[in-house]
């Protein structure tokens, strides 16, 4: 055992040297070897800005260096959309900044009313995509003017000045739709429809609604599902 252990070490030493010899021969070869600290800030400020605002608020934390470089306009710059100051100026609320961080910052954490208070803008703080909301007002909601089905109020969660309030319906019917030219590029997106259900409401446990998403004339999907997010957790009944 111990003749093997010594030809083991023996072996190491050996393989040691050789990389050893190799190093010196690719630094005499190609140049001294250069710490990433040796960079200067605009060399790390490019690299980071090549990844992503969460890989960004990682790498800051690696030395000064790259704190300073990951805190530049020209990173931050470049994970928000290069149409944002267009859409900003669509809305009514006066954002000012001292830098693109604090801006990025805000908008992965605020929503900002845009096209007359119709939708809301705001930006995911892993990728920096887009994502909007559309206000019910937008909203093509079938028997919508009419007070016996439907009612305009205001809604102390809603972002909007206005919610739409279902009283009762024998059709239920609501269309949205949003340019694509407005979407990030290359981003996988989902459609959701968000509302609050009262403890009262009926119907939404055992009617089931038909959701479709489309693009142009094309119907990308269809499927029939229950509008009750709790439909699991409730005792089964019977309805006529």
């Amino acid at each position: 055992m111990g003749n093997s252990n010594t030809k083991k070490d023996h072996r190491k030493e050996n393989n040691e040297e050789e990389i050893g010899v190799d190093m010196d021969e690719q630094v005499q070869g190609g140049g001294a070897a250069v710490s990433l600290n040796e960079l200067a800030e605009g060399c790390i400020a490019k690299i980071v800005s090549a990844t992503s605002p969460v890989d960004a608020c990682r790498l800051s934390c690696l030395s000064t260096a790259f704190r300073s470089a990951a805190s530049c306009d020209s990173v931050w710059g470049s994970f928000l959309p290069s149409d944002y100051q267009t859409i900003l100026s669509d809305s009514s609320s006066s954002l000012a900044f001292s830098s693109k961080k604090d801006l990025f910052f805000y908008l992965s954490h605020n929503h900002v009313l845009i096209d007359q208070g119709k939708k809301s803008f705001s930006l995911d703080k892993w990728s920096g995509k887009k994502s909007f909301m559309i206000a019910s007002r937008d909203l093509v909601i079938i028997w919508g003017d009419t007070p016996a089905y439907w009612v305009w109020v205001s809604h102390p969660e809603s972002r909007f000045k206005e919610a739409a309030k279902l009283n009762h319906v024998w059709w239920l019917e609501i269309r949205g739709n949003i340019g694509t030219s407005k979407l990030s590029l290359d981003t996988n997106y989902a459609a959701y429809l968000v509302f609050k259900l009262q403890e009262e409401a009926y119907g939404f446990d055992y009617r089931p609604v038909e959701v479709s998403l489309t693009l142009g004339a094309d119907k990308i999907c269809t499927k029939s599902v229950l509008l009750d997010p709790l439909i699991e957790r409730r005792p089964h009944q019977r309805h006529p």
